[in-house]
């Protein structure tokens, strides 16, 4: 029984693949005798084409202007359109249907005006319709640069959609975090006036690390609502690393056998603050989870690039 089954999954797979969508293809095209022999050819049986007729100019124009991806491609004979040409490829161009021109001109330069102008081929006509036999190809070719290309916007507009979804998270975390931030600052700074006379001194420091940091990651807090508003654009701005640095240390909680050393003289950099100090937060906090045992050190330094210009940042641990 199981290899009957595995027989059937395997006619159904090749009846399957066999199946085959056909192209739509729509033929522009004015001259009865030349029309007839072009249908006559794309409707062999060999070839798989639902073709349709436009035989005059208002209605391959009515075609694009209302294309909804109803037509893979567009043979359009250039003798019909005459001076039309060129405006029909520039519909066809910014509605990204492929068009084949086929045309009596043997000149190369009008050949090479009509590719730039938007067709995907141009074919010559010959007398004794021998270009036939190579225009299945050319359609086959246009179709998959089509296909490929509508494959990419799709992406294009999936991208885009999870970037908008990105930037609606960033904002919607930011505000959230805001609120709790707030809370503790107040409470800190409650403890702080309520029991002042009975606070050591450590607990004294220890209150005023928290209202630093808590403004810090403020601070943090709004610069990311402010790059998810900004989109994917680095808006760049002249400081000096080290103060960055030590901002994005003071966020971490660093366990007491973890020393981290900052080298001296670290350059002024032109970059986006936060994304530097983003990095710098992960590289470290890496750094300190996997060092692999309780004492450890990790050394941030810098280096200038041969080019003179640019900065290279070296996050460094002793781990194992």
């Amino acid at each position: 029984l199981g290899h009957w089954l595995c027989g059937i999954n395997t006619l159904m797979s090749a009846t399957e693949t066999k199946k085959i969508t056909k192209i739509k293809l729509v033929l522009a095209h004015d001259d009865d005798l030349e029309r007839t022999s072009l249908l006559e050819f794309f409707e062999k049986p060999e070839f798989n084409y639902d073709t349709q007729i436009s035989m005059n100019l208002a209605d391959i124009r009515s075609r694009i202007v209302n294309y909804d991806r109803d037509i893979d491609i567009i043979v359009l004979n250039s003798d019909f359109a005459d001076n039309a040409v060129n405006p029909i490829l520039t519909m066809t161009k910014e509605k990204h249907i492929p068009v084949i021109v086929i045309s009596t001109n043997t000149d190369a330069d009008y050949a090479a005006h009509i590719i730039r102008s938007g067709a995907i081929d141009f074919v010559v006509k010959d007398e004794d319709d021998n270009y036939l036999e190579d225009l299945p190809e050319y359609i086959r070719r246009a179709v998959a640069k089509y296909k490929e290309l509508m494959d990419y916007e799709d992406k294009n507009r999936e991208l885009e959609e999870v970037n908008l979804n990105l930037k609606n998270f960033a904002h919607t975390i930011s505000h959230d975090l805001k609120a709790p931030l707030r809370n503790i600052s107040s409470l800190v700074t409650w403890i702080e006036e309520d029991d002042e006379a009975s606070l050591s001194q450590e607990s004294k420091e220890n209150i005023t690390k928290v209202k630093t940091v808590a403004a810090k990651m403020g601070k943090f807090i709004e610069a990311v609502l402010e790059y998810s508003k900004a989109g994917t654009s680095i808006e760049k701005e002249t400081f000096l690393s080290e103060e960055v640095i030590a901002d994005a240390l003071n966020m971490l909680e660093i366990p007491e056998g973890i020393s981290i050393i900052v080298a001296e003289h670290l350059p002024e950099i032109k970059y986006s603050k936060i994304q530097f100090q983003q990095v710098i937060q992960n590289l470290v906090s890496n750094a300190i989870k996997y060092m692999g045992k309780d004492k450890g050190t990790v050394l941030i330094s810098s280096r200038a690039r041969s080019n003179g210009h640019e900065y290279e940042f070296c996050v460094k641990d002793t781990g194992q």
